[in-house]
């Protein structure tokens, strides 16, 4: 099976741009009506749906549907929200880029995101991840003064791709 074209694409969907929302161009079936909203949204936050018998993505879909080709690797949230697909809110991205844009895990028991408990000093540590490589940088007597080293380091480091889960 050939890979979706943007000139396929514009003749099964719309997509609206300020919403992010997708929607049949036409109808596809009893269960696929034109003008009606497309996808339901997985587990982990993402808007997906099947054309054609593929399973796609809808912000890789978007991304096709305005630039005319498929994101080289990643098309990355920029507010981390997976269902926003807003053009304003997608950015083509690298693997690594996309992973520093990543919010805190979920197992994080210092909560916040690049700081952990040192054990042997019972006091904070801070470290960040660049190019594979995880880079320490010290430990502070409190999890919210690793946080702000952390921070600095970040926007430093990763700029755009920062994400230090701060209210923006």
């Amino acid at each position: 099976m050939s890979e979706l074209t943007q000139k396929e694409l514009f003749s099964i969907i719309k997509y609206d741009p300020e919403t992010g929302i997708l929607t049949w161009a036409q109808d596809r079936g009893s269960n696929a009506r034109k003008g009606q909203k497309i996808g339901s949204q997985t587990e982990y936050g993402y808007v997906v749906f099947v054309i054609n018998g593929r399973r796609y993505r809808a912000h890789r879909i978007a991304f096709l549907y305005m630039t005319g080709r498929w994101p080289a690797e990643c098309v990355d949230h920029i507010n981390g929200i997976r269902h926003d697909n807003r053009w304003e809110n997608l950015r083509e991205a690298s693997k690594a880029e996309n992973c520093r844009n990543a919010s805190k895990r979920r197992d994080n028991s210092s909560g916040y995101k690049g700081v952990s408990h040192h054990k042997a000093t019972g006091k904070f540590q801070a470290q960040i991840r660049v190019n594979k490589k995880n880079t320490n940088l010290g430990i502070f007597p409190t999890a919210k003064e690793a946080f702000s080293a952390y921070c600095v380091a970040s926007r430093k480091m990763h700029g755009a791709f920062s994400n230090t889960g701060e209210s923006s």
